[in-house]
């Protein structure tokens, strides 16, 4: 039996593991962050969710990085696939196609 101080025993015994490079920052998250997290849920303004989500999400490398490879290609002008409707439209009006059906 395993005692903590003299009246109590631990209770749960949990290992972590991270695949982050030492050193870990175990202080907790930054001084305006941890304001917001304060803040009870329901309480929060729209603008206090957002710097929430874009802390949470600055923190993955991955996204990070797919949103910068989205960010390079510009959105397409014509919002009707034109490369989709223009194949159908080719396979419809060629020859093979009305022959074969």
């Amino acid at each position: 039996m395993q005692q903590f101080g003299g009246n109590h025993n631990i209770g749960k015994f949990r290992i972590m593991v991270t695949t982050s490079k030492t050193p870990l920052s175990l202080s907790g998250p930054p001084a305006h962050i941890a304001a917001l997290l304060a803040v009870p849920l329901d309480k929060r303004t729209p603008q206090q969710k957002a710097a929430l989500t874009a802390a949470y999400r600055a923190q993955d490398p991955e996204l990070v990085r797919l949103q910068g490879e989205v960010a390079r290609f510009a959105m397409p002008v014509d919002k009707r696939h034109p490369g989709a409707q223009d194949l159908a439209w080719a396979l419809i009006n060629s020859k093979a196609f009305q022959f074969n059906h």
